[in-house]
């Protein structure tokens, strides 16, 4: 964030909706702030609703070059996300089938 007004109406948003989501009974473990919107951490939700809902993204970290898989829902103008659970992630993990071809890899190719 450039401008230091910006930064500073991010962060009361983000600490308003920390504040509502600790009375929800959510436990925030961290929180960022970029170019967009701030991000919450907390932990796993024990809502399973809230767990199907949610989608599954995977993130990317250039420095430890590996993936990690989080769930992500707006709340309050923020950002949240948490860990997804293993049964989740196992369930994007496949390639879908598009237009009935295959890949490559899926062929048997070389």
């Amino acid at each position: 964030m450039k401008d230091k007004t910006a930064f500073l109406k991010a962060m009361n948003i983000a600490l308003s909706a920390i504040d509502a989501l600790r009375i929800m009974g959510f436990d925030v473990i961290g929180m960022k702030f970029g170019n967009y919107n701030p991000v919450i951490t907390v932990e796993v939700p024990t809502d399973k609703g809230l767990l199907k809902s949610a989608p599954v993204v995977c993130v990317r970290n250039d420095l430890a070059k590996c993936f990690n898989h989080v769930q992500v829902a707006r709340f309050k103008g923020c950002l949240v996300e948490w860990e997804a659970p293993e049964e989740l992630v196992n369930q994007y993990n496949h390639l879908p089938d598009i237009g009935g071809f295959e890949l490559a890899e899926a062929a048997g190719g070389e």
